[in-house]
C-alpha cells in the first residue's frame, strides 16, 4: 500500500493575494494522497523559482547598500523638542511594556504620527535637507536627559524673558521722550495764550491811562468829571496792579540810560546838552515785558523813546 505524505501543513493563502508564480506552482503541486512519485517530480520544479527569489533577494540587498549613503543624508531631520517628544513616547512605550497593560500599539501610533510629522515639516523648510553626496553623515545627536531638556527650556525661557524686557523698556523710553515733547509742546501753546492775553490787556491799559490824563488837557471840569476822571485813575492803579502781579511789568527807562535795542526802541533824536549823546533823553511810550526774570522774558512792547543829540537840528544858513 503505498504511504501518504502531507507536503503543506498549513493553509494556503486565498488566490488573489497569490502572485503568478505561486498560483502556477500551487496548480502544479499535487493533491492529498498523491503518491510519492507525484511528489518527487515536484520537487525539482520549485528549484528555479528559489534560485529566481535568491536573485532578487541579493539584487535588493546590493541596492539598498549602494542607495543608503545617499538616501539617509535626505531623510527628515528631527529638531530637540521633536526628539523629546519622541523619547516621551518611546519612554511611555516602555512603561506599559512592563507593567503588561497593552498600551504598546498606542504608543507606537503616537510615535509614527510624530515621525510624519516630522517628515511633513522638514519636507517644507528644507526638502532637500542633509549634506551633499560625498561627504561624511553627521554623527546621530544623544539623547538628551531631562536634567539636560530641563536646563534648556530653562535657558529659551530667559532668552524670551530679556528679549521681552528689552522691547519694554524700548517703548518706556519712547513713551518718556513723547511724554517730554508732549509737555514741552503744551508749555508753549500755554506761554503763547498768556503773552497774547496780556497784549490785549496792556492795549486796554493804554486806554485807561489816557483817559487818566484828560484833566491835564481840559480845564475847569465839572465836579462830576472829576469824580469819574478819580475813578478812571484809581481803575487805572488797580488795573496796573494786577497786570504786575501776573508777571507784567512796565519798562520806562530813565533819562540818561543806555538804548538797549532788545527792548527800547528809538523814534528820534532831541537836541539837548543835559544827556550825552545817543542816550535816552525822552520817553514817548512805555514798553512792557512779561516775566522779566525768567530765562528767556518775552517782550510784549517795546519803549519808544528819543535819544539825545548834539548841535542844532538844522545846518547853519551861509553868510
Amino acid at each position: 500500500r503505498p504511504s501518504r505524505s502531507r507536503p503543506c501543513r498549513g493553509r494556503a493563502p486565498p488566490p488573489e493575494r497569490m502572485s503568478a508564480a505561486m498560483r502556477r506552482l500551487v496548480a502544479l503541486a499535487p493533491r492529498r494522497g498523491a503518491p510519492l512519485a507525484a511528489h518527487a517530480a515536484w520537487r525539482p520544479s520549485l528549484a528555479e523559482p528559489t534560485a529566481r527569489l535568491a536573485r532578487a533577494l541579493s539584487t535588493c540587498s546590493a541596492v539598498v547598500r549602494t542607495t543608503a549613503p545617499v538616501v539617509r543624508p535626505m531623510l527628515p531631520t528631527a529638531s530637540a523638542q521633536q526628539r523629546r517628544r519622541f523619547a516621551e513616547a518611546k519612554a511611555k512605550k516602555a512603561e506599559d511594556a512592563e507593567a503588561g497593560q497593552g498600551k504598546a500599539e498606542e504608543a507606537d501610533k503616537t510615535v509614527e504620527e510624530l515621525q510624519e510629522d516630522a517628515a511633513a515639516q522638514t519636507a517644507d523648510t528644507s526638502p532637500t535637507g542633509g549634506p551633499p553626496m560625498g561627504e561624511e553623515e553627521p554623527e546621530a545627536e544623544e539623547e538628551q536627559s531631562p536634567k539636560e531638556l530641563l536646563e534648556s527650556e530653562l535657558k529659551e525661557a530667559q532668552e524670551k524673558l530679556m528679549t521681552e524686557k528689552r522691547e519694554l523698556l524700548h517703548a518706556l523710553a519712547g513713551f518718556e521722550n513723547d511724554r517730554k515733547q508732549h509737555l514741552t509742546l503744551r508749555e508753549g501753546r500755554q506761554r503763547n495764550a498768556l503773552v497774547n492775553f496780556a497784549k490785549e490787556m496792556v492795549e486796554v491799559y493804554d486806554k485807561f491811562d489816557e483817559l487818566s490824563h484828560a484833566e491835564d488837557v481840559v480845564a475847569n471840569l465839572s465836579d462830576s468829571c472829576k469824580a469819574l476822571s478819580e475813578g478812571i485813575v484809581m481803575t487805572r492803579g488797580i488795573f496796573r496792579k494786577t497786570l504786575s502781579d501776573f508777571g507784567l511789568e512796565e519798562v520806562a527807562p530813565e533819562k540818561g540810560a543806555h538804548l538797549a535795542k532788545d527792548r527800547i526802541e528809538s523814534v528820534g533824536e532831541v537836541e539837548t546838552e543835559e544827556v550825552e549823546p545817543n542816550l535816552v533823553a525822552e520817553v514817548v511810550r512805555p514798553g512792557w515785558i512779561f516775566e522779566p526774570s525768567a530765562t528767556h522774558p518775552t517782550v510784549i512792547r517795546k519803549a519808544q523813546v528819543k535819544v539825545a543829540r548834539m548841535g542844532s537840528a538844522t545846518p547853519p544858513l551861509p553868510p
